[in-house]
């Protein structure tokens, strides 16, 4: 004879508006501590790469990459626009490809698409 369990309840489902209010608060806190991190985590490559004027594409990609993830934390961004800015001048398409992608993600899907390339 099988059992059937009840369906797990979610403790949302006892949380007063306020309570849930705070869990979603304190999450967004912890997830922009984590972009924050990988950030950082990147600073010293982003600058090496372009004090060194490098041209290891894998390098810059996979720094873009992970930069893309933290950009919704100012200091990701500012990185990932310092990157595509030095990117720019080794491969316009690809780095065009790289602002699309960072659009998609991050934006506003009102927000007017500019033709220019990076700031």
């Amino acid at each position: 004879m099988t059992e059937h369990a009840e369906p797990m309840r979610s403790d949302a489902s006892n949380m007063t508006y306020e309570q849930f209010m705070q869990t979603v608060s304190g999450l967004a806190g912890q997830i922009s501590e984590l972009h924050l991190q990988l950030a950082e985590s990147q600073r010293s490559i982003v600058g090496q790469l372009i004090r060194e004027q490098s041209r290891d594409i894998a390098a810059i990609e996979r720094s873009l990459d992970h930069l893309l993830d933290a950009a919704a934390h100012p200091i990701g961004l500012e990185l990932f626009r310092r990157l595509c800015k030095y990117y720019w001048t080794i491969d316009p398409e690809a780095t065009a490809t790289y602002v699309l992608a960072y659009r998609n993600m991050w934006l506003d899907e009102e927000a007017e698409p500019s033709t220019e390339g990076p700031r």
